[in-house]
Order: C-alpha cells, then structure tokens, then sequence
C-alpha cells in the first residue's frame, strides 16, 4: 500500500512540475520533434469552392461550351425571326426600240408578272431599252413573305419611240400548314431549346460533381487534421507517462514489464503520429492541385461544423432527389426531343397548303399616260405519295427513342431512389454511432482518471494504467474515425439528392 501511495505521489509532483509537452512541438523518444507543428494560412470551404470554380480546367471549359450553346442558340432564333431584306439592279442596253403598242402590252405583262411572282421584269425583256433601274424591299418570316418591287426603264430615243415605262408590285404569300403545330420552324426552335438547356444541365451536373469531389478532399484533409492532432495528444500523453514510469523504474518503484509495456506504448504512438502527418501532407497537396495551387503549397482548412440530415425523412430526402437530379432531367430532355422528332416525320406524310396573292400597276409614261394592272391570289397544296415508308421508319424511330428514353427516367428514378435510401439509412446510423463512440470516448476517459486513482490506493496496478490509457486513446482515435465517415456520408447523401 505505501509503495502505491509512494508511486500516486511522485506521478503527482511530475505533473505538478510542468513536465507537459507542447502539441506543436511533440518530441519524439529521441527527443526530436514529431509531426509538423507549422502554423499555416487557414483557408475555409467556400474559399476552396471558390477557388476550385475559377481554377479547375474541366470547370472552365464545362462553361465555355455553355457559352458556345447559348451562342448558337440565339443564332437558331436569329435564323427563324423576321428578315427584312433590300435589293437593286441598274442596267445599260444598247438596241432597237419596240413600237408603242408593244409597250404597252410590255407593261401589262410585266404587271401580271410583279403580282404573280413580287418581282419586276428584267431589263432585257424589253428589246430596244436604253436603261433600266429596279428595286425590291421583301420582309419574311419563316411561314410568310410580303414583298414590294419597282421597276423604271428608258427605251433608247428614237424618232419613232421615246416612251419610258414603270411597274409597281406587292406580293404575298403565306404557309397555312405544314404538318406541324405552329410550323416546322418551331419544332427547330423548341429543339434548339431542348440542346441549349442540355447543355445547361450537363454543365450544372458536371459542376456540381467536381465540387463535390472538392468538398471530399476538404474533408479528407479536415479529417486527417483532426486524425494528427488527436494521435499529438495520445503521444503527448503517452511520452509523459514513459517518463514518469521511467522515474518511479529508477526508484524501483516499478517493475520493468511495466516500463517496457510503457515504452511500447509511446513507440506505437509516435509511429502514429508519424503516419497521420504524412496522410494530412498528402490530402493537403491533393486539395492544392484541386483548387489550382501549387502542389507543395501548405495550408491548413477551417473546421466545419458537423452537417444536418438535409430532409427530415426518407421520403422527402427521395422527393427533393427526383426533382433535382440533373441527371435525370438529361433523359427527360432527350425523350421530349425525341417526340419532336416524331411528330417532324409524320409531318413529312402531311400535305402542305400555301396561299399567294399579289398586285401589279404598269404606268406608260406618253403625252396621255397608259395604265395596266393586275390581281392575283392562288393556293397551293403539295401531298407526297411514295416515299418507299421512309416517312414511317423515322416516326417509328423516334417513337421507339422516347420510349428508351422515358424508360431511362424510369429506371434512373429507382435507380436514385434506392440509393438516396441507402445513404440517408446509412447516415442515420452513423449519426448514432457518432453518438455512441462520443460516450465511449468519454467512458474510457473517465475509466483511465479511475484507474490512475485506484492505483494510487493500490486497487490496480500499473500494467491497469496503461492498459486504461490505450483504450482512451483507441476511444478517441475510433470517435475522430467514425464522425469523419459520417460527414462524408452525409455528402455522399447531398449529392445522389442533387444538392
């Protein structure tokens, strides 16, 4: 009893007199120091998303191709829109001027022509023309025209002719059906739509996916930070209890399995130390080459906080997965553009049915003016007859893509329902083993401080010391562990949501 209370005592004035090692300066058994207690620049999360979003090459080149796709886009627009388009000739012929009366008939004809076809007779329809000037304005969209043309011509001066002409024309037309919806034209703008807004998931789907592998690696080294300075202070301790037992040997006080058992300990401590300073030198260059920085940059991360279930159950973890997987909207944007192409090839059994109209005014310019006009107005209607059942193969195609394609969505969405399951189940229960191995780290703590005191009054021995202290050194080590593959679980959960 007095040799344990002996024992108790000196243990007490050893760690009253300040033999207590510092944890960034922990030395090793030969006095060296173990681990890199450097201070570094803290960098915090949305520091290294930040950094990642402006520095990863993929990242950059995923919104770059977003650019190009918004670009051609709006070119798609720009080729279906209004056209407003302008035009004129000017012409020099050197020939015989025709009589009058066959001007005349000259500027009938070229009348009927401006309101049938919206443009004016050539200068070199007329024989015998010294000169000729025509122009014509025409505004189009992709299922109307409407176009004004106008025409002047100066025959060459005779003593038998010198009479100059004018025509004035507007035409129209427009493309009643075209065996689309809204025409054909839109079935190019809405899949025009459909790519651009591909484009936009794939890049969100990307982006997201690389942040997440970044929001991984900070994790990592997070955790191989919390992982070295839990095995400095199983060390730290570990060392102030060789020391102490190894004062209370020399006093044969203490026998020396329990020295050597002392020693094995601090030994397999500092080889832990050891081992987290190079994970942690590892998972900080990996997350400085993801973020953009050199790899033999060091710094250390801020601490986050332990994260949140992000749905309070299962089915609405499930729920807010299948509305924002990205993913998922890929095949439905495929199927829609698949439907699309379906109704395009029944459009090209349909019949096609177009109106025309025009009006044309000729002016003789003479001592007495003669005038000729014309109306127009015309349809037409174009059916095709035999194609061979190319028409029927592309619909039946398309047909058959969307429903790949919905069976896709289908099989995606239990596909991600399973696996948002799987992680939220997986996650809760590492919350409560998070839970748990915090109460035992706790427990094997308060045990050790139990059996130092026992000791002391000779109930334990030694060998109980240190026996106790690995065990709340594993504790600490297990709990440091476990909360590390609950946060990363819980990011594993974020992202088959989506999130």
């Amino acid at each position: 009893m007095s040799k344990n209370l002996l024992i108790f005592a000196f243990l007490f004035v050893c760690i009253g007199s300040g033999m207590v090692f510092s944890q960034d300066d922990t030395p090793d058994l030969k006095g060296n120091s173990v681990g890199d207690g450097a201070s570094f620049p803290p960098i915090t999360m949305s520091q290294v998303l930040e950094e990642a979003s402006h520095g990863d090459a993929d990242l950059l080149y995923l919104d770059q191709s977003v650019v190009v796709a918004k670009m051609q886009h709006s070119l798609d627009l720009a080729k279906q829109g209004i056209a407003l388009s302008a035009n004129g000739a000017y012409s020099l012929t050197d020939g015989l001027s025709p009589d009058k009366t066959s001007a005349e008939q000259s500027l009938l004809s070229k009348a009927e022509s401006a309101s049938s076809t919206g443009s004016p007779g050539s200068a070199s329809s007329v024989a015998g023309i010294g000169q000729a000037a025509q122009g014509s304005l025409a505004l189009s969209t992709p299922l109307s025209k409407l176009t004004l043309s106008v025409s002047h011509s100066v025959p060459v001066p005779t003593a038998a002719s010198n009479t100059s002409s004018s025509v004035l024309g507007l035409t129209g037309s427009q493309t009643i059906w075209d065996g689309y919806p809204g025409g054909q034209f839109k079935a190019t703008l809405e899949k025009s739509d459909l790519t651009f807004r591909g484009k936009q998931i794939a890049d969100v789907q990307s982006r997201s996916s690389a942040l997440a592998k970044v929001k991984q690696s900070y994790i990592s080294m997070l955790a191989a930070q919390r992982d070295l300075s839990i095995k400095r202070q199983v060390f730290e301790k570990q060392s102030k209890l060789l020391a102490q037992i190894q004062k209370v040997f020399d006093l044969r006080q203490a026998s020396a399995i329990d020295l050597k058992t002392s020693q094995i300990n601090a030994r397999s401590a500092e080889i832990d130390v050891a081992t987290a300073d190079k994970t942690l030198k590892l998972a900080n260059e990996r997350l400085a080459v993801m973020i953009g920085r050199k790899s033999d940059e060091r710094f250390t991360v801020a601490e986050i906080p332990d994260p949140q279930l992000p749905a309070s159950t299962i089915d609405e973890a499930i729920k807010i997965g299948l509305s924002r997987r990205s993913d998922l909207a890929q095949y439905q944007i495929s199927a829609k553009s698949a439907a699309i192409d379906a109704t395009l090839a029944n459009a090209q059994k349909s019949l096609v049915f177009s109106l025309t109209g025009g009006a044309g005014v000729a002016i003789s310019w003479t001592n007495t003016p003669a005038f000729g006009q014309a109306l127009s107005f015309g349809g037409k209607v174009s059916l095709p007859v035999f194609d061979s059942g190319l028409a029927d193969l592309q619909v039946k195609i398309s047909k058959e893509q969307t429903l790949m394609y919905n069976m896709q969505v289908e099989q995606l969405g239990k596909t991600l329902a399973s696996d948002i399951r799987d992680f939220y189940e997986t996650t809760q229960l590492l919350a409560e083993k998070m839970d748990l191995a915090k109460q035992s780290m706790d427990l094997a703590e308060e045990q050790f401080e139990l059996v130092k005191t026992q000791n002391s009054f000779g109930t334990a021995t030694m060998q109980d010391v240190l026996t106790s202290s690995v065990t709340a050194a594993t504790a600490e080590v297990n709990y440091g562990t476990v909360r590390n593959s609950y946060i990363l679980s819980e990011l594993s959960l974020e992202t088959a949501m989506g999130l």
